[in-house]
């Protein structure tokens, strides 16, 4: 059943009534598309974090690794050290046998 306004007023309350009702419609689907974009501007972001931190989790194996590399580099340059400083004592005993006479 229609509404028929029986007094000039009637009609003139009845559409302010319905152009608040639209402009509350269009202000909600303002906020409810307002809320979507920040809800996909969150998961984009999420998302961009999830990748930068499986990169950093594959830049830290890469460091784990090449600090692997490094301490055995290390340790074989350590007993080389070591193999040296052996052969200068020696040298320096036989330099100093050899001075005193023993040789």
């Amino acid at each position: 059943m229609r509404f028929i306004p029986s007094n000039p007023l009637d009609s003139y309350h009845s559409q302010i009534e319905i152009e608040n009702f639209k402009e509350e419609q269009q202000q909600k689907k303002e906020f409810m598309n307002s809320v979507k974009r920040i809800a996909d501007s969150a998961e984009q972001k999420a998302d961009s974090a999830e990748r930068l931190a499986n990169s950093s989790m594959k830049i830290a194996d890469s460091a784990k690794i090449q600090s692997e590399i490094a301490s055995k580099q290390s340790q074989k340059a350590d007993i080389k050290g070591w193999i040296s400083v052996v052969i200068a004592f020696l040298a320096f005993l036989l330099e100093l046998c050899g001075r005193l006479g023993l040789f």
